[in-house]
């Protein structure tokens, strides 16, 4: 039976848009439309996280990552 660990990160969603680039300030700043990486999601992606679910909570969003462990 395969088993996997489990990483959840609920984070800010205008901190994440600024840090990425893709919102400069507020909810009225910047193109909103852009695509961006989430520079976090990439990190634990070369470390063999799966990202495997968003949702969204007031103005945070939960990223929920897990990968498989021996």
């Amino acid at each position: 039976m395969k088993k996997f660990e489990h990483k959840m990160y609920l984070l800010d969603n205008e901190e994440v848009w600024q840090q990425n680039g893709v919102q400069k300030s507020g909810w009225s700043g910047g193109n909103t439309n852009k695509s961006g990486d989430l520079n976090f999601a990439n990190e634990l992606g070369s470390q063999g996280w799966e990202l495997v679910s968003v949702v969204q909570y007031a103005t945070n969003t939960g990223y929920y990552f897990k990968r498989e462990i021996e």
